[in-house]
């Protein structure tokens, strides 16, 4: 398996390079950014079958998921005062027609201190540094998305789901969402998951106005555009 992984990376690196400062990720085309992610759907696959859960890896694990659980509900209790506030935010009748309120949580690649070192690295063989930094450009736009509508994404139970099942050993851990959402719905291996080092975390409120060209307001509740 490592080394068909090695295959794999050797050309994941053919496509974007392996400078961290100038990668080339963006300037594929279509048809190679498919690829890519292709590629490292064969590669989380592999990394998945290769890991271990020895006790400092779950370790580890821990670390990640407490701190990701941990962000994730700060970010929904920000979220929630903004809501709170959204009739003192939304102060200007002639202008404001609706609102949008977000929060957003996501790994950030800013060098390579963001991603941590450990012991099996060499275990692995992965180049975990060009690998990381190529999952993050390609979900450079796709995070955590917590809106005032949303319930909590974590409320006590297990997201013990695929990759995590196929190991007893996580079976009695409180897996986060945010953990479940990197490595199922993204392509993070665990032991991408257990390198991940900077988090960013924000909240954007966008006041709104939408008119036509007579100058009339929107109205949500009547869903006609009126005269204020």
């Amino acid at each position: 398996m490592r080394q068909k992984l090695k295959q794999i990376e050797y050309r994941i690196i053919e496509l974007v390079g392996s400078d961290l400062d100038e990668f080339k990720h963006d300037e594929l085309s279509k048809e190679q950014k498919e690829e890519v992610k292709r590629l490292l759907r064969e590669r989380r696959d592999i990394l998945n079958e290769m890991f271990q859960p020895t006790e400092e890896n779950l370790d580890h694990f821990r670390k990640v998921n407490d701190e990701l659980y941990w962000l994730t509900i700060a970010l929904n209790e920000r979220v929630k005062k903004f809501v709170g506030k959204k009739d003192i935010l939304l102060d200007s009748p002639d202008f404001d027609d609706d609102y949008e309120l977000e929060g957003t949580l996501k790994f950030v690649f800013n060098d390579a201190s963001s991603i941590c070192h450990l012991p099996d690295d060499d275990y692995y063989g992965s180049n975990f540094a060009v690998m990381i930094k190529t999952l993050y450009e390609v979900y450079s736009h796709s995070g955590l998305t917590i809106n005032g509508h949303r319930g909590p994404l974590d409320d006590g139970v297990s997201w013990y789901e695929c990759p995590f099942n196929r190991f007893l050993e996580f079976k009695d851990y409180i897996i986060c969402y945010a953990a479940h959402d990197l490595t199922d719905h993204k392509l993070y291996s665990i032991p991408d998951l257990l390198r991940l080092n900077d988090f960013w975390s924000e909240v954007n409120f966008k006041a709104q106005s939408i008119t036509n060209q007579a100058g009339q307001h929107y109205d949500f509740k009547k869903q006609e555009f009126t005269n204020t």
